[in-house]
């Protein structure tokens, strides 16, 4: 594993609530996360020389020899389905290819304005993962998923594996991904299923967006059109959270650091 890499899992399962966790180790070196799930009290990451635990993801601070990542989950049995993704990319790199027109995906728009001030500063990916799942099951609470969605250790709402984790518990199963390349991006879209982008961009680097500036915020990629991206952004208020994106714009936002995003299964995972 060379210097400057992330790399970035998740485990989801609809047959267990179990609390997770993930490992890195190397020749001379091992790093872990503190726990996913549901579980309450401490838990902190513990990083090392050479790899940092960015709460949800480990960074390569130098090369690493004979790398190898566990997930450790606390079950008595291993669950009948699950999903586990292991990524691995540059931190930095150049967005790659132009995208291509996909039609826009219909799915419920939903704003974190309209949750608790005690929560909706943060609760951006909740929002975009609760938008996700209540296209698929209409009875769930907007509310309900953004309680899940809270990861202990860190008292985030924006932890990713913890996001994939709370999207599981009703039955809608997905993965982290680090992309550059807008060509798989466009295959996931023209199969039907929207993609929640993780973006950071400086102020006047987002046309048209609600938020001036941000060091991480999520929106729900649903369509392409004419250059540009159509978008779900719960940072809007309620009726105007359907946004649209210049791509370059957007893919320096979100390709060019990290490409960060939650894709999920199109319900047939066996």
């Amino acid at each position: 594993m060379p210097a400057g890499h992330l790399i970035a899992a998740s485990f989801a399962s609809p047959d267990t609530d179990a609390p997770f966790r993930f490992v890195l180790k190397a020749r001379e070196a091992m790093a872990s996360t503190g726990h996913f799930g549901m579980v309450a009290g401490a838990d902190a990451a513990l990083g090392c020389d050479g790899v940092d635990v960015l709460v949800d993801c480990f960074v390569s601070r130098r090369p690493l020899a004979a790398g190898a990542l566990v997930v450790e989950v606390d079950s008595p049995a291993v669950p009948r389905t699950y999903l586990l993704n292991v990524v691995v990319r540059p931190v930095q790199t150049m967005p790659c290819g132009r995208p291509g027109e996909v039609a826009p995906i219909a799915l419920p728009a939903l704003s974190q304005t309209s949750l608790h001030e005690s929560v909706r500063g943060g609760a951006c990916s909740p929002t975009c993962v609760a938008m996700v799942v209540r296209s698929r099951v209409a009875d769930v609470s907007h509310e309900a998923i953004a309680a899940t969605t809270a990861h202990w250790p860190s008292r985030m709402l924006g932890v990713w594996p913890q996001n994939l984790w709370a999207a599981a518990r009703h039955g809608v199963v997905g993965g982290i991904e680090l992309l550059h390349d807008w060509q798989p991006i466009g295959s996931v879209l023209e199969a039907g299923s929207p993609v929640v982008a993780s973006i950071r961009f400086e102020a006047g680097k987002l046309a048209g967006a609600p938020l001036q500036r941000t060091s991480g915020h999520l929106v729900v990629l649903r369509g392409i059109r004419h250059g540009r991206v159509l978008v779900l952004d719960p940072a809007a208020p309620d009726g105007s959270v359907e946004r649209s994106y210049d791509a370059c714009e957007f893919a320096n936002a979100w390709l060019r650091h990290r490409g960060a995003a939650y894709v999920f299964a199109d319900g047939r995972l066996s």
